[in-house]
């Protein structure tokens, strides 16, 4: 009995106490839910920018490695020793078209053109012969009043014959004048010696390779395009001015379309442009600069898309955009139809009366509210 006595009176009043306190915040709840004074939604900020419709001109840019439009491989069209041969002949320098590179010894050549031109100087004495042989067999004929002409009797199987020797005769001479011409060796062309396969007393067989020259004044380079792309390239592209740059390098040089290769590359699948380069080796040119294997970019203009939209490539997700319209946000499928040094061209997806969203909250949603930051308080940088 004294121990229930001692338990009620404490228990009771904190049991109570606990009821009391739980109701109160029940009720003030209810309270609040029913007044609608006290809940508040929250409103996120975002800075937007405006959309407009623009006409786009496409950039393509591509790399490739310069290279020549026209390489030779030099090789002798006669045999003999090699007498001479030039101090600009070495590799790495240049040369002119029609200067000497080397010389071979010449006298056997000397002496065939000799052999050819008294050669041809009998056949023509045999030629004159014959003809005047003829001459006395028809006055003959005149002479007993003959009216039977025999062709063999006026010669003119000897004639036909010695007509024949002389032009096998002047064959010969022109022969021989190119055999002594081919002991030059000339630079066929301005060119840019890669290298050099001979030597002074060396004596070089009929077809002996002589040095390899790349023409400096026929200088490509071959520029791939995605398949995709093809859609954008001009239907006239030569003389579609190019500029080009090294990768390291600031200075830029200049060149010009000229062809398609309509051939697709078995590896990458691609389809190649190529471009010319001039002035490589003039000091006073733009591209003085450049080298032959140089790897250059090279951009030039494709067609011009009319009424798309221009946005940063950064705020595309899966090819989505966040946008305000009424003050709430919306999710836009956009159509992406190239990408150009971190902008995306759109062409369908968007209205002009959107705003595109630049800074998305955290966890957005369909139909979130926000409120759109003036622009003259943005900082841009």
């Amino acid at each position: 009995m004294t121990k229930n006595k001692y338990i009620k009176p404490v228990a009771f009043p904190a049991a109570t106490i606990l009821v009391l306190v739980v109701s109160f915040f029940v009720m003030s709840a209810m309270s609040s839910m029913k007044t609608g004074m006290d809940v508040k939604v929250k409103v996120n900020s975002v800075t937007v920018l405006p959309l407009e419709k623009v006409d786009h001109s496409i950039v393509f840019s591509g790399y490739g490695e310069i290279r020549p439009g026209e390489e030779t491989s030099l090789s002798s069209r006669v045999s003999g020793n090699v007498e001479f041969w030039s101090e600009h002949f070495v590799r790495g320098k240049t040369v002119r078209k029609g200067e000497v590179l080397y010389k071979l010894e010449d006298s056997r050549y000397q002496a065939e053109l000799k052999n050819a031109e008294a050669n041809l100087l009998e056949m023509k004495a045999t030629l004159d012969r014959e003809i005047g042989l003829g001459k006395v067999a028809r006055s003959e004929l005149k002479r007993v009043q003959s009216t039977v002409e025999n062709s063999l009797f006026l010669r003119e199987a000897e004639i036909k014959s010695a007509y024949a020797a002389v032009s096998s005769a002047e064959a010969r001479l022109i022969l021989a004048k190119k055999n002594l011409e081919y002991t030059v060796g000339r630079a066929p062309f301005d060119a840019l010696v890669i290298d050099k396969n001979i030597g002074t007393g060396q004596f070089l067989a009929e077809g002996s390779n002589i040095a390899t020259l790349y023409n400096i004044n026929n200088v490509e380079v071959e520029i791939p395009i995605a398949r995709f792309d093809n859609p954008f390239l001009l239907d006239e592209l030569a003389g579609i001015s190019v500029e080009v740059r090294l990768a390291d390098s600031n200075r830029v040089g200049e060149g010009y379309l000229s062809r398609k290769i309509k051939i697709v590359d078995s590896r990458t699948r691609t389809h190649m442009v190529v471009a010319k380069l001039e002035g490589l080796f003039d000091k006073r040119s733009k591209n003085a600069f450049l080298r032959f294997g140089d790897f250059i970019n090279v951009k030039f203009a494709g067609r011009t898309i009319k009424n798309v939209y221009k946005v940063p490539e950064s705020l595309l997700s899966n090819g989505k955009l966040w946008v305000v319209k009424g003050g709430l946000l919306e999710q836009r499928d956009v159509t992406v139809i190239r990408n150009e040094s971190g902008v995306a061209i759109i062409s369908s997806g968007l209205e002009e009366a959107d705003k595109l969203v630049r800074s998305v909250p955290d966890y957005p949603y369909e139909g979130m509210p926000v409120a759109v930051i003036p622009s003259d308080t943005i900082n841009l940088l």
